[in-house]
């Protein structure tokens, strides 16, 4: 015998490796499962043989010869095929041998024990309690409650089945507190942490190198008040962010620059503005006293100046004459003569600028 295998079966209608058959729809395309003669033959063959072995001979027009081989086969109790085989009705009496059939089973114990029995005793009631073995544990039963197994050395209970902490690690629903000073201990390798409480301050505390489980070393990384809440350090203190202070209006910032209130934002700014203010007004009075260029102004001329009072000349000839104030001389001429009366001089007043203006210096009386 053996399933529907064409290429149209249905593949694993029933299961891995059991095809079945499927219908055909048109609308879909769908093709129907086809037969083949294999299909058949072995159909055929597996009918024929049980009602031949039921000494059946096979006729066309009879359509219930299976049900009747089946029922010759299995039903009759004198057949010697089904000869000695058990029936219902008869509830286990027509055992030939009960002693042996028990043993087969393994009850050839059953009965030899009385079942454990509550009662006699102080609040006890006439339950009955049975005590076996699940094949792992020892397991016990109040009567037609079931009681689960019970708890011995080879079968200790588990931390959540008696509410108890396991020492893998685990979750805990409720408060956790200690009474004394140092508590709730870190440790890896040779080295500890933990946090102690003295009743004025807490602390984190490291032991010694190769001391997990003993005291604390002269180290303070953390400490708070409990009178203030004032956090301190004894060390040094590192921040990969800001700092705040103040709750936020405050800030020291990564790149170590100050925010806060009293600067108007970042200290770098105000410290700026500052630097700004005073230069510009420094640049304001050097523009406005300063002198920012010197030149030579408007070329003038200066005739006959021998002979004047203060010339350190009295040879006669013209009178004495200065150049304007301001000015410089910057060359002279004596008319092509030998008579210093004749003599003259170019000047240029000298000019300076300050604030953007040009003007002439004076000169001291």
């Amino acid at each position: 015998m053996h399933r529907i295998d064409t290429s149209t079966a249905q593949k694993d209608k029933f299961g891995q490796g059991k095809n079945g058959f499927t219908d055909g729809d048109p609308s879909t395309g769908r093709q129907s499962t086809d037969l083949n003669a294999d299909m058949f033959d072995a159909l055929q063959e597996e009918v024929c043989a049980v009602i031949e072995a039921a000494n059946i001979t096979l006729k066309k027009g009879e359509l219930n010869q299976l049900l009747t081989a089946l029922k010759v086969l299995f039903l009759a109790e004198d057949d010697s095929r089904v000869s000695g085989a058990l029936q219902k009705d008869k509830n286990l009496s027509d055992l030939t041998d009960s002693a042996k059939a028990r043993e087969a089973l393994a009850l050839d114990k059953v009965g030899n024990w009385v079942a454990v029995q509550q009662g006699g005793g102080t609040g006890m009631k006439d339950n009955k309690v049975y005590l076996g073995w699940s094949g792992t544990k020892l397991i016990a039963q109040v009567d037609s409650t079931q009681m689960g197994a019970l708890f011995y050395e080879k079968n200790p209970p588990t931390a959540a089945q008696t509410g108890a902490y396991p020492l893998s690690g685990g979750e805990v629903e409720g408060e956790v507190w200690s009474a004394v000073d140092n508590n709730y201990r870190l440790v890896a390798g040779n080295r500890g942490a933990f946090w102690r409480f003295d009743s004025s301050n807490m602390y984190l505390m490291f032991t010694n190198d190769g001391d997990p489980h003993g005291g604390f070393n002269d180290l303070r990384p953390l400490i708070a008040d409990f009178a203030t809440g004032k956090l301190s350090t004894g060390h040094d203190f590192s921040a990969g962010g800001n700092v705040y202070s103040g709750g936020g209006a405050s800030r020291l910032a990564t790149d170590g620059n100050i925010y806060g209130s009293v600067w108007g934002g970042f200290l770098n700014n105000w410290i700026a503005g500052q630097i700004a203010a005073q230069v510009g007004a420094v640049q304001t009075w050097v523009s406005q006293n300063y002198v920012s260029s010197v030149k030579l102004g408007a070329m003038g001329w200066l005739a006959s100046i021998a002979d004047g009072p203060g010339n350190g000349y009295t040879g006669g000839g013209g009178t004495m004459q200065t150049t304007p104030a301001g000015c410089v001389v910057i060359g002279g001429t004596n008319n092509k003569t030998s008579n210093l009366a004749g003599l003259g001089f170019f000047y240029r007043p000298l000019m300076i600028a300050v604030n953007g203006q040009w003007v002439t210096i004076g000169r001291s009386s």
